[in-house]
């Protein structure tokens, strides 16, 4: 834009749009990186809970062929499982709940038989 003493500028209407347009645009990347951490620490949680899931299963495929059950709750997560025989198949029942980021209470569970000591 050229003034009326012939220098060259921005007017100020056009300096506002712009600055308006920035911020709004700041604003949506900072509630997307928001929404990305929230993400993350739910995929975090999720590998947590997959892992207590797993490590229940080796140790009952480790150990002798012997009916229990027990718990495990920490900050994050919360376990419980069984153990049972059933016609000579051993089986296991194990759930594990968590939560996070102000997230709903989540769940996964695994039910499966399981060839113990070996």
């Amino acid at each position: 834009m050229r003034a009326r003493d012939g220098r060259r500028g921005f007017t100020i209407a056009e300096l506002l749009v712009a600055l308006g347009l920035l911020v709004v645009g700041l604003l949506a990347l900072a509630g997307t990186a928001t929404q990305l951490a929230r993400a993350e620490s739910r995929a975090v949680a999720s590998e947590r809970a997959a892992a207590l899931l797993a490590d229940r299963l080796e140790r009952v495929a480790s150990s002798p062929c012997a009916d229990g059950a027990g718990g495990n709750a920490t900050r994050v997560a919360a376990e419980a499982w069984s153990t049972w025989t059933v016609d000579s198949v051993h089986w296991l029942a194990d759930s594990v709940r968590w939560t996070s980021s102000g997230a709903p209470v989540r769940s996964a569970s695994i039910g499966a038989p399981v060839r113990c000591g070996r």
